[in-house]
């Protein structure tokens, strides 16, 4: 069991010199690298507020836009209803005044019959 016990802190010692080494040979090109990655979450942070505001500005818009159509439409076909009440009203004003017209010329014919028939 020593041996294992030496074998992993000489794994240990051995990651750690190889850590130290990758970093003197690859030290700068990993912070570069380190601040690119930092730059673009920074970027990509900024865009998705962007767009967020974005959308949001759109919803709103088109929210305001269908209120807008909704009130168009409400007020049309408000008129369209007041239009079709008033031309009904003047249809069955006419269609009555027909009526005693034609009540009026019928009685006239059925009298005019009973007078003929009388003297007939």
């Amino acid at each position: 069991m020593s041996k294992k016990k030496t074998s992993d802190s000489n794994t240990s010692i051995g990651l750690e010199e190889i850590t130290t080494i990758r970093d003197i040979l690859m030290g700068k090109q990993m912070e570069d690298y380190d601040r690119r990655f930092s730059n673009f979450s920074e970027d990509n942070d900024a865009f998705k507020s962007e767009v967020n505001a974005r959308f949001e500005q759109l919803e709103q818009s088109m929210q305001q836009q269908m209120d807008e159509m909704k009130r168009q439409n409400t007020e049309r076909f408000d008129k369209l209803e007041a239009l079709l009440t008033n031309s009904v009203d003047k249809l069955n004003g006419r269609l009555d005044d027909t009526s005693k017209n034609d009540k009026a010329q019928l009685g006239e014919m059925l009298r005019t019959l009973g007078d003929s028939l009388i003297k007939g």
